[in-house]
């Protein structure tokens, strides 16, 4: 029994110790510390702190997000404002007042020792609350969120209900844009409005805003054709048609736009376009039906058949040189165009006319009459897939013009005896031939017929231009021929005439010497080498200067100058009476003869 006290009393020595070494200890750490304070309790402080910061920035936040603080966040925070409180009172209670020495330190640390049990279990409260505080922070974060959540959802249902009625809208526009517009215009609209008829298809308003002058219609008609690729639109960009009235059929000019095109007005497109070879005016241009006795002498022609209303011109009609026409030489042409349309129109809705995996069929195996048949239904189906206009229209105007223009012009004078044509195109320029006759206006022998040269002022030829002008011609004339007499004498030029000529001829002369040099020598080698192959006999050293002169130019081209009148062309394999035959020097040997009516041969005859 005394061996077991014995220990315990040695044990509780040993705590006795170890507690005042720990007092001890603490109390000269507490002395040494520069704010008073235990170093055990260091963390308490700023853990009160931290959640002071966080429960007042939760209360901000759900402010902020909710309008104002509920009941839980407000308990949160009463709760921990009275822990903090106490805590920091208790905490300011150990520390050492008045002053730092070792007894106050010491009765500072055996308090802190009998305090000890309370500062921890506030610590367990200030954590509690952390703990409470960031769950009530996850919550007001998890409110938010929807809160988002809930105005996107409600944004994206607006903008959904937003497109859906724009849809809803453009719908309805569309579906009103394929309706059939009224006779004047769509029903939204208002306005005065023309009725148009461009010859393809129905007739249709036209707002008479639109078309103020000439040149806006046809842009806003050009959009038209070029939207629906429709035949004619190179006319309508050139500008080769004519927009006639309703009245008379009769051409509306720019001049007269204002008072013609008024609201209720019906304009009517005509094409322009040209053709290069005859027609026979009593039958129709497209299906080669005769025309009925009461519109045969008409200035507009109307097929009873094809339904083409044609109007042909002279050339002279129009200042340019429109597109060639493909009907008129065959009646074919427009046979397969109406033989494709009907198979076409045969054909289910969609399916192709011609089909790429199709053999094509060996046309040499067939009969005559199949390989017509078949050759007919290939050109018809080219056809149909790009009508030309002249197959398709309703109203046309169809210009000649020549595919060479020949001008034949007297030998010596060089005035015009027959013309092709009156139009004058930089791609279609003067075909010159020489006819070796007396002209009506430059002889001397009372020699009076009519001519084409009646129509051109040789003034302001472009012929004479090579020569300096008119006045140098006849001066190079009057200085190379000896004989005036040739060219009528003073018919041709007196001695006034003379005067002036020369004159202007030495003011060239200095100009444009070369160039006057060559045109005499063209002029004179022309001359002598007709009157050559006629066979008249030149002196020696004029014969041996031709034949100089005509080496050079056969080196240049393979056919020499062409001798019209005597209907002898130099080259050509055929005889001179089958020449006689062409309409062309049939006419002009009625001129060189006298015996020409004066009808211009492209005139239209009525």
């Amino acid at each position: 029994m005394e061996a077991i006290a014995a220990v315990s009393l040695a044990g509780t020595v040993c705590s006795l110790v170890d507690i005042s070494v720990k007092i001890v200890s603490q109390t000269w750490s507490l002395y040494k510390a520069s704010d008073g304070v235990r170093t055990q309790y260091p963390d308490v402080e700023h853990l009160a702190s931290a959640l002071n910061s966080g429960i007042e920035f939760l209360k901000a936040e759900q402010v902020l997000v909710e309008g104002s603080i509920d009941s839980p966040v407000q308990d949160l925070s009463s709760r921990a404002t009275a822990v903090i409180e106490e805590l920091l009172e208790l905490l300011g209670s150990l520390r050492v007042q008045d002053g730092k020495s070792k007894t106050r330190c010491l009765k500072a640390v055996l308090k802190g020792v009998r305090k000890r049990d309370r500062v921890s279990e506030l610590r367990k409260k200030l954590k509690t609350l952390s703990v409470e505080a960031q769950m009530q922070q996850n919550i007001l974060l998890i409110k938010q969120n929807h809160q988002q959540m809930s105005i996107q959802t409600k944004s994206n249902v607006e903008l959904k209900q937003s497109l859906n009625q724009h849809y809803q809208e453009i719908k309805a526009l569309m579906l009103q844009g394929y309706r059939r517009p009224k006779e004047y215009g769509y029903e939204w609209e208002q306005g005065e409005y023309i009725i148009v008829d461009d010859g393809l298809g129905p007739r249709f308003p036209f707002p008479l805003y639109l078309c103020s002058n000439i040149g806006e219609f046809l842009s806003v008609l050009r959009i038209k054709f070029s939207s629906r690729n429709l035949p004619g639109l190179e006319q309508i960009g050139l500008g080769h048609i004519e927009i006639l009235d309703s009245a008379g059929m009769k051409p509306i000019h720019e001049q007269d736009w204002d008072t013609e095109v008024t609201a209720g007005a019906l304009l009517r497109i005509s094409f322009v376009m040209g053709r290069f070879h005859s027609l026979n005016f009593s039958k129709c241009v497209r299906c080669f039906k005769p025309y009925k006795k009461s519109v045969s002498n008409c200035d507009w022609k109307e097929c009873q058949s094809c339904g083409l209303t044609l109007r042909l011109v002279p050339p002279d009609a129009y200042p340019y040189e429109p597109v060639d026409i493909t009907v008129g030489l065959h009646p074919d042409t427009y046979r397969d165009h109406k033989l494709g349309r009907r198979e076409r129109s045969q054909q289910l809705p969609g399916a192709p006319i011609l089909d790429a995996n199709i053999a094509i069929p060996d046309l040499e195996s067939k009969t005559p009459r199949e390989q017509g048949v078949a050759g007919q239904k290939c050109r018809a189906n080219k056809l149909e897939d790009n009508p030309a206009l002249d197959l398709v229209c309703r109203r046309l105007i169809i210009k000649w013009e020549p595919t060479i223009n020949f001008v034949h012009r007297y030998l010596w004078c060089r005035c015009v005896v027959r013309l092709s044509t009156p139009s004058r195109f930089e791609d279609n320029p003067e075909k010159t031939l020489l006819v070796h006759a007396i002209c009506p206006r430059h002889n001397n022998e009372g020699i009076v017929h009519k001519d084409y040269g009646d129509l051109v002022n040789n003034r302001v030829d472009p012929y004479f231009a090579p020569f300096g002008g008119y006045d140098c011609f006849r001066a190079m004339v009057f200085m190379y021929l000896p004989n005036l007499e040739l060219v009528g004498g003073d018919a041709f030029i007196d001695s006034n005439g003379c005067e002036r000529a020369l004159e202007v001829l030495q003011g060239k002369v200095r100009e444009i010497p070369g160039q006057l040099e060559e045109a005499g020598t063209q002029y004179l080698f022309e001359n002598f080498s007709e009157l050559q192959d006629q066979g008249v006999l030149l002196r020696e050293d004029i014969a041996r200067q031709v034949n100089a002169w005509r080496e050079e130019r056969e080196q240049e081209r393979e056919q020499d100058m062409i001798s019209t009148y005597g209907c002898s062309f130099k080259g050509s394999p055929l005889e001179s009476r089958d020449w006689n035959e062409i309409p062309m020097l049939r006419e002009l040997m009625e001129i060189v003869d006298g015996k020409w009516n004066g009808v211009l041969h492209w005139s239209i005859p009525n």
